[in-house]
């Protein structure tokens, strides 16, 4: 084993080495305490963050002695990002602010200060950012060989002590790291991969080694150089770790080892080496453009481009069940370049399968694995549906309670979907989820719609599928419950009734209560042979009586009748005459004839009408309108006198039907002058 020496080169920052650190920084203690060899002093680096304008004050007790004061002025952070920008240089000040995303020195101060975990991993990466929070204290007069235990209390500008103190007790002795082992380093196409194992932390006491530094000596120099620009941060809860590098060049022996680096700097040299003969692979190029797609029961299908590369031979295929889980190679041999396709059979369904191609050249050389294509393969069997859906509704608390069985459960039973809808005459509801969590029980209790129960009377229809994690649903098991009740249904909406003489035709609005179950109509005639009363299904809500005589008065009435036989109260009514909607025929052969003494005659031909109930003479001064009812006489009529002193007045006669229908008005006439 080497001196132990103390590191030189700057540790720059990288983005993946904070990352690898992060989780090994947020494990170890609130303080670290350390022993440099060639100083013989002790290092103490806390973590605690003092206000702006507080600081710390670092006190030892030595074998449990009384503490003893070991800074005569608090350490203070720095509180200024001025001071800060000045204390570490503009090189390390534009690294830091780069890698905390910040682009002013404010903002960078006051990141710095309050990211946790970025501060403790600066502490003990770089001592410039450890003096500069005042997280460092060096104790150059440390008992070398006692058991000393460090407090650190921070204290305002008063000096009063605030908050509590953080304490580590350590043997103070020099503590070599050790030696990294089992170094070996192999290539892998165009890079080295170098391999070593370190221990794991055991017990209370940490062994400070943070990273690791891996070195390289090309055969024929005299000197190694790093094989990397940063060290390689230790995770002190594995005891494999391992570094790649790009090939530096082909045809030369590389000899590398590994050095274990402390917190303080100090490393100890493996007593192995690891050598490779680096050879050119020249790989072939990756394979592009590899798709999948996923055709029946538990086939998948696989192409990609064919590649460019003459040297190419033939393709490998690798299959994983996660995107960074270990590749299967599932080719038993490179598939000829020409064909870029393959067909894979899964295993199992419910997954996704993680696919990635490499081309193979004549020397056995593998290019670059693709990118993956994942393809999911479902499953497309629906679980089989539950059986003995039963609905009771429970008066005492108005809740329905719905009990199922499953003689066969899904494996992968996610939930039971409950859901629900109203009966509405007339509307088609839709069903709704009534569960909103994952329901696994064989029964369910239902609150109604929005918890306020149930409507008395109202038909329910419920059903009850099996959902699996897969998103399949079973087929759906119905039941239908109606709430029982007693309240007197609504009575139907406006009756309207039509007739065009030879039938009538009853139309109303459907009733606002939910249990009802048919419509009575009541008709009542002018003798008792014509009176009915018929029994119609709740989702008519028309009607067209074609046992009617012409002429005769009929009413009718409709009431709505619930599930219990409840009437409606107040049916709405109408009364209608049976008559035929035609007129009767114009008048025709219209004239006067004057008879003598101020006496004029109107004659006309008698209309042809089996219902005629006689006409209706009208008179005006002028032809075309202003026309006044002056007679009405019966049907068999054809002949009507006027008293007139004024013989330039003009007719007009309309005939009239028993059923009120009124003919059209016939041609005007006057007296010829």
């Amino acid at each position: 084993m080497t001196n132990s020496r103390i590191m030189k080169n700057t540790i720059y920052l990288l983005p993946f080495l904070f990352l690898m650190a992060l989780p090994t920084m947020a494990q170890q203690p609130d303080m670290y305490v350390a022993v440099h060899e060639e100083e013989q002093a002790a290092y103490i680096y806390h973590f605690l963050t003092p206000a702006l304008g507080n600081g710390v004050l670092v006190y030892r007790s030595i074998e449990g002695a009384e503490f003893e004061l070991l800074t005569d002025e608090p350490v203070m952070p720095v509180n200024r990002a001025a001071d800060m920008e000045q204390q570490l240089g503009p090189e390390l000040f534009d690294e830091i602010q780069t890698f905390l995303n910040r682009d002013d020195a404010q903002g960078t101060f006051f990141a710095l200060r309050t990211n946790r975990e970025v501060n403790r991993f600066l502490t003990v990466f770089r001592p410039e950012v450890a003096d500069l929070l005042g997280r460092r204290f060096i104790d150059r007069e440390a008992p070398i060989g006692s058991e000393v235990t460090y407090r650190v209390q921070i204290v305002n500008d008063r000096g009063t002590e605030i908050g509590d103190p953080v304490e580590h007790t350590a043997l103070l002795e020099v503590v070599t790291p050790q030696e990294p082992r089992n170094v070996a380093a192999h290539q892998d196409e165009g890079f080295i991969e170098i391999g070593w194992n370190y221990p794991r932390e055991t017990g209370n006491r940490p062994d400070d080694v943070i990273a690791f530094r891996v070195l390289m000596q090309r055969e024929g120099e005299q000197s190694p150089s790093h094989a990397h620009a940063n060290p390689v941060a230790r995770d002190s809860n594995q005891d494999s770790f391992t570094y790649r590098i790009p090939l530096p060049e082909p045809g030369v022996e590389l000899t590398f080892w590994v050095e274990a680096i402390d917190i303080i700097r100090q490393s100890t040299r493996s007593s192995e080496n690891a050598v490779v003969q680096a050879i050119d692979p020249t790989p072939p190029p990756m394979v592009r453009g590899v798709r999948g797609l996923f055709q029946t029961d538990h086939d998948v299908a696989l192409s990609w481009f064919q590649s460019p590369d003459p040297r190419v031979t033939g393709y490998l295929v690798y299959r994983a069940v996660d995107s960074h889980s270990n590749y299967d190679l599932i080719t038993d041999e490179p598939l000829p370049v020409d064909d870029p396709f393959f067909r894979d059979t899964v295993p199992d369904d419910r997954r996704y399968y993680f696919y990635r191609v490499s081309a193979v050249n004549e020397w056995g050389t593998e290019g670059e694995w693709s990118n993956f294509t994942s393809i999911f393969v479902p499953d497309r069997t629906p679980p089989s549906p539950p059986q003995n859906l039963v609905a009771t509704y429970n008066e005492a608390n108005d809740t329905v309670e719905l009990t199922w069985e499953d003689d066969d459960p899904a494996p992968d039973l996610l939930t039971y979907l409950v859901i629900r809808r109203i009966e509405v005459p007339g509307a088609e509801i839709s069903y709704s989820q009534i569960n909103h969590d994952n329901l696994i029980d064989f029964s369910f209790t239902d609150l109604g719609i929005a918890g306020e129960g149930f409507i008395e009377g109202a038909f329910y229809n419920y059903g009850i599928a099996v959902a699996d994690s897969s998103q399949n649903i079973s087929d759906t098991l119905y039941v239908d419950l109606q709430i029982p009740g007693l309240t007197l249904p609504n009575a139907p909406g406006q009756l309207t009734a039509r007739t065009n003489g030879r039938q009538v035709s009853l139309v109303w609005s459907q009733s606002l209560s939910g249990d009802v179950v048919n419509y009575r109509i009541t008709r009542t005639g002018e003798q008792q042979d014509d009176s009915f009363e018929k029994m119609l299904p709740r989702h008519q809500i028309r009607y067209i009586d074609r046992d009617v005589q012409r002429g005769a008065t009929y009413r009718y009435e409709v009431a709505a009748v619930d599930s219990f036989d409840n009437v409606s109260l107040n049916p709405p009514a109408q009364e209608i005459l049976v008559a035929d909607g035609n007129r009767p025929p114009i008048v025709r052969n219209v004239h006067l004839v004057p008879s003598g003494n101020g006496v004029v005659e109107l004659r006309w031909a008698g209309v042809r009408s089996g219902n005629l109930a006689g006409y209706r003479i009208y008179r005006s001064e002028i032809s075309t309108t202003g026309y006044e009812l002056v007679a009405e006489v019966d049907a068999g009529s054809e002949v009507w006198e006027d008293e007139i002193s004024d013989q330039r007045l003009w007719y007009r006669i309309r005939a009239f039907d028993e059923f009120g229908n009124v003919s059209m008005p016939s041609q005007p006439v006057r007296l010829r002058q």
